[in-house]
């Protein structure tokens, strides 16, 4: 599967040369999350490069959105820390 999370680390074929042949538990789950964000780098990497090339983009045109994005809460720090509503079950109001 494409979007493998760390959780799956283990190959079911393990004599496979396929990419996933290269895997490995992770040791820890400092670990496991660097797998997923690097992955999740790779993805964003190949999204951009298709939605540059279908479109001509320039990579400023990238950039500009990203910092409206990180702008979003206030802040230009490489971030979008949104307020997180949390959801609270209303308690059977009559």
């Amino acid at each position: 599967m494409l979007f493998t999370s760390s959780s799956d680390f283990t190959d079911p074929d393990p004599g496979s040369a396929g990419p996933s042949a290269a895997r490995r538990a992770p040791s820890s789950e400092i670990e496991a999350l660097k797998f997923d964000v690097e992955r999740l780098l790779l993805i964003t990497e190949a999204l951009w490069r298709i939605v540059q090339e279908k479109h001509e983009l320039p990579e400023t045109e990238l950039i500009k959105h990203i910092t409206t994005l990180d702008l979003e809460d206030g802040k230009l720090d490489g971030r979008n820390q949104k307020p997180r509503r949390s959801h609270v079950p209303s308690a059977g109001v009559s």
